[in-house]
């Protein structure tokens, strides 16, 4: 559920930008809906709250609180580095973006952290691992496409930039999302199979002020189109595979898609 139009620290996915503000009594409204019997879907159990800023923070207790009347499990937080020091003692997991060494350095809480892998982000992952002091958990992020968005830099390259910095990524609990499994996986046995630390995003309804209750939209394929190669059905991970963000595919960053074969 996006709360505001604009703020920072936003990890792009392909939301059209809302014309404003979710109200608080909207945000309720909308937790109760979804958490109900809905002639779209099963009742929804978790929430993730989005566009936090200073004024919102100040009632986010409220929010929560709610959620969890109404059932929600877990209750996710996506809130800027610089507020998260602001943040009330409350039952819910913390999530933030961060694209520098400063920022990294400024999360001094065991908070989810997700680092996006664009230019910017891949070239300084290094030093940001190394900022990183006590995170719950890192996620590297291959950008996903939307309107404003640059493309990624392609999917080999990633790759193996993840790859030369596992000795800083050991000391994290860490995944990768966004990537084709077969970008991950070892073109010989003396490399780290990467494709294990893979991580799906779940299908999800996105809630803003233009999209609320049975309009809402969903993550795919509303927000996020994903595709495949023909070849994709005879590999070995397909089923577990979401493909690739199609503007990415069509500008070939993902790379030749090549069938994952397990070895007997």
């Amino acid at each position: 559920m996006r709360l505001e139009p604009q703020f920072e620290g936003r990890v792009p996915a392909g939301a059209p930008l809302p014309t404003r503000a979710l109200t608080d009594n909207e945000v309720l409204e909308n937790i109760r809906w979804f958490a109900g019997p809905s002639p779209r879907a099963r009742s929804v159990r978790s929430l993730v709250l989005s566009g936090f800023t200073s004024a919102r923070l100040a009632r986010v207790s409220a929010l929560v609180a709610a959620a969890r009347d109404a059932g929600s499990d877990p209750v996710t937080l996506h809130v800027p580095v610089a507020l998260v020091d602001s943040l009330p003692s409350i039952d819910a997991v913390i999530s933030v973006a961060v694209r520098s060494e400063a920022e990294a350095a400024a999360v001094r809480k065991a908070v989810r952290v997700t680092l996006p892998l664009d230019a910017r982000g891949l070239a300084s992952l290094p030093q940001v691992l190394d900022s990183l002091a006590d995170p719950a958990s890192v996620t590297l992020l291959w950008p996903l496409p939307g309107p404003g968005v640059a493309p990624p830099p392609a999917a080999a390259e990633v790759v193996g930039t993840i790859r030369a910095a596992l000795p800083a990524l050991a000391r994290h609990q860490w995944g990768v999302k966004g990537l084709p499994p077969c970008a991950l996986a070892p073109l010989s046995s003396d490399v780290p199979d990467l494709s294990e630390r893979l991580r799906r995003s779940a299908n999800r309804w996105y809630v803003d002020a233009d999209h609320q209750g049975a309009a809402a939209l969903t993550f795919r394929p509303d927000l996020v189109r994903t595709a495949k190669r023909d070849g994709c059905r005879f590999c070995a991970v397909e089923p577990r595979c979401e493909g690739v963000a199609e503007p990415w595919l069509l500008l070939d960053l993902a790379g030749p898609l090549r069938p994952v074969e397990v070895s007997s």
